[in-house]
């Protein structure tokens, strides 16, 4: 069922639109945000600061495939800015998120096939690598290393469990 969904925390709120049924988009939101991933860095840290349990996934609108991004942008355009969520207030639809048929990443594999990098390229990365600012700093890993210490990593198997299970999921369905 397509249709606009909000993403509503606190008094702030995330404007959406999906083709697919609410309930997967909704899941696919919770995925990336407990993962740290999400695309849109105000509801991540909206997320961070209050859990899971502050946000509030409602359904605006269904309407037909067509009319979701013209009906997601509609909303978009009636929200204050001082509570709206969405980096943008103009209406993309990234492709991030389609996967590639079977066919099309075969191509992609052929056109690369055989492909070396230059040593010029290797080298490039390897100093924009070790010029990178936000790497940790041995104080602050020995603070996040202190602060592991004692706790189950229950929830990082938990993550890794919905990995492999979604990474089956994708390989049936090719």
């Amino acid at each position: 069922m397509s249709g606009v969904y909000r993403i509503r925390g606190g008094t702030r709120e995330y404007i959406g639109s999906t083709t697919r049924p609410f309930k997967d988009r909704w899941s696919e939101h919770l995925y990336d945000l407990r993962r740290g991933t999400h695309d849109n860095l105000h509801l991540q840290r909206l997320f961070n600061k209050y859990g899971e349990k502050s946000l509030i996934f409602e359904v605006v609108e269904t309407c037909e495939t067509n009319q979701t991004l013209e009906r997601e942008q509609f909303y978009i355009n009636q929200l204050e800015k001082s509570i709206r969520l969405n980096m943008s207030v103009v209406v993309n639809r990234p492709s991030h998120r389609m996967p590639h048929s079977k066919e099309t990443r075969q191509k992609i594999s052929n056109a690369l096939l055989g492909r070396k990098r230059s040593i010029e390229s290797i080298q490039k990365e390897r100093e924009t690598k070790a010029q990178n600012p936000y790497r940790h700093t041995e104080e602050s890993r020995r603070r996040i290393s202190q602060s592991k210490i004692g706790k189950l990593r229950s929830d990082v198997l938990k993550f890794w469990d919905e990995y492999r299970h979604r990474k089956l999921m994708i390989q049936n369905h090719d």
